[in-house]
């Protein structure tokens, strides 16, 4: 079950990126092709793909492998360019979340989410990883809009083709429906057999056809923007054998929906949402004030400017009774509830609602806000717009109180 997030202080030496983009000139085969085969070369190699199998332990914290691999062999579009991801206490405790998940046995996780918290981008890593450490490995991506399938394969096919070079596959095959990974020899007869480690992502939008992965075996189950996936209910239905092995779960779905961006008709999301524990899932929330930058302990820049008031603050006021080292990763979910509040009651001033219900939708705080600001609910969504406008833009109409 997950627990109210407090910030996590760590200690002295903490480095949980040690090699991003600081390969040693002995095993740095773009600089230096002659390294390969070298002792030195193996030797380091091996214990990177250790790291990022059996994970890392920095400072009295384990990362798992899989958290390992994303700090410091992918590179993301950040704001200023290409860049290698900052490390958050929120995704550490999704990638501990898979690894408890995987332990147990438990059929996947559920996460209902704000917008802009790099979900798609661990998923992508988490294909990535999976092909590089898992021999034979069977991904698949789904969802009910292909806008989205493409979108999640685009991160996925930017993270392998900028992986480092020393840590890249080889592609038999890459088309709309398929990713293989392996080598091919020709055998006795002039035709190509498959060798090699192996492995391959799955890519299929369901919204014809549910069943279109039934009969395969999956590690791996991707469940892209369920809120806009009408038929999820019967593509899990239809995958869930796939996952299995008499009473176990072997593989894992990761089923996750966007706050705001759920629709009226896709109610399985919310009906799965509701009876995960007796379906075995785990649920994750993530609200608006999680990993909201610039309101966590890595970026530079503390401070930041409103875009529309063009007032200064301070993006980490509760976190700065901690030493800088100590911060690293932590979030002022304080801080950033705080501004996203302030925002609201900004927008709701405004005579075109339109801005306010886009950043309520953006960034919900509660999960019954996240519900009610996408459209699965059976209420009239226009009056309930109308009247929360309506409060948030008269502060003084309500007050909090202590019942006794």
């Amino acid at each position: 079950m997950q627990k109210p997030y407090v910030p996590v202080c760590k200690k002295a030496g903490f480095n949980p990126n040690p090699v991003a983009g600081n390969i040693p000139l002995y095993a740095d085969s773009i600089t230096n092709p002659k390294v390969i085969g070298t002792k030195a070369y193996d030797d380091f190699w091996s214990e990177q793909i250790d790291r990022c199998i059996n994970g890392y332990d920095t400072a009295g914290m384990h990362l798992s492998g899989r958290y390992y691999y994303f700090l410091n062999f992918r590179i993301l579009r950040g704001l200023k360019g290409l860049q290698y991801p900052f490390f958050v206490d929120l995704d550490k405790e999704y990638w501990d979340l898979i690894d408890y998940v995987k332990e147990k046995r438990k059929p996947g996780i559920l996460t209902l989410k704000a917008r802009r918290v790099g979900l798609s981008e661990l998923n992508a890593t988490l294909l990535s990883h999976g092909l590089r450490f898992t021999e034979g490995y069977r991904g698949a991506v789904t969802a009910g809009i292909e806008t989205y399938v493409i979108g999640l394969r685009n991160k996925f096919e930017f993270a392998q083709n900028n992986v480092i070079q020393d840590l890249r596959l080889n592609v038999i095959e890459n088309n709309d429906k398929i990713y293989n990974i392996g080598y091919e020899r020709k055998n006795e007869i002039g035709g190509f057999i498959e060798e090699g480690y192996g492995g391959f992502i799955s890519f299929e939008t369901m919204y014809d056809d549910p069943t279109k992965l039934e009969g395969e075996y999956f590690h791996d189950v991707i469940c892209e923007e369920s809120g806009r996936y009408p038929k999820l209910g019967s593509v899990i239905s239809s995958i869930w054998p796939a996952l299995e092995f008499g009473s176990q779960m072997l593989g894992t779905f990761f089923i996750y929906g966007t706050g705001g961006n759920i629709l009226s008709s896709s109610k399985d999301f919310k009906e799965y949402w509701d009876n995960a524990e007796t379906l075995g899932f785990e649920k994750f929330w993530i609200p608006g004030n999680r990993k909201y930058y610039p309101f966590y302990g890595n970026p530079k820049e503390d401070k930041f400017i409103d875009p529309d008031s063009e007032k200064v603050f301070d993006a980490i006021p509760n976190l700065r009774k901690y030493r800088l080292a100590e911060r690293v990763g932590m979030e002022d979910i304080e801080a950033a509830r705080e501004y996203i509040l302030r925002k609201r009651l900004e927008y709701a001033k405004l005579p075109n609602k339109k801005k306010l219900k886009e950043h309520n939708q953006a960034h919900p705080l509660s999960v019954e806000e996240a519900w009610t600001s996408g459209g699965s609910n059976n209420f009239n969504f226009d009056k309930i717009y109308e009247r929360l406008f309506e409060i948030e833009g008269d502060p003084n109409t309500y007050q909090e109180v202590i019942l006794e």
